[in-house]
């Protein structure tokens, strides 16, 4: 299971958020489960965004990718807490940011003249 430093989550609420009964856990940490079923691994994986491999240990977790997938979510849940016309706004700002067209200038190395972008 995820080191809860990293979810910002303890067990108990994993488990809450995904819908299942917060002993299943136990029993399957004592091995009183020895296979779990897989719609309570589904959820759990949903709920950590982890995959399933990670989840039964056969894959370790890349930080760098947990980090990233935590601040993704911090993102999406600040995105969520704004109006429908904030949206609209944001996503308005946002594409005419990224799309934005790059002015050319022109560079030399040597005999070369080449384009840059800034």
């Amino acid at each position: 299971m995820y080191n809860n430093k990293e979810t910002g989550k303890n067990e108990k609420e994993i488990l809450l958020a995904s819908d299942i009964n917060t002993s299943f856990l136990s029993d399957w940490k004592s091995e009183r489960i020895k296979i779990p079923a897989i719609d309570k691994i589904m959820k759990l994986a949903i709920s950590l965004n982890a995959s399933l491999d990670y989840l039964v240990g056969l894959e370790k977790p890349d930080i760098h990718m947990l980090a990233l997938i935590l601040e993704q979510r911090n993102l999406l849940n600040l995105f969520e807490a704004l109006t429908p016309d904030q949206k609209e706004i944001f996503i308005n700002t946002l594409e005419s940011t990224v799309h934005k067209p790059q002015k050319k200038r022109y560079g030399s190395f040597g005999n070369v003249i080449y384009p840059q972008f800034t």
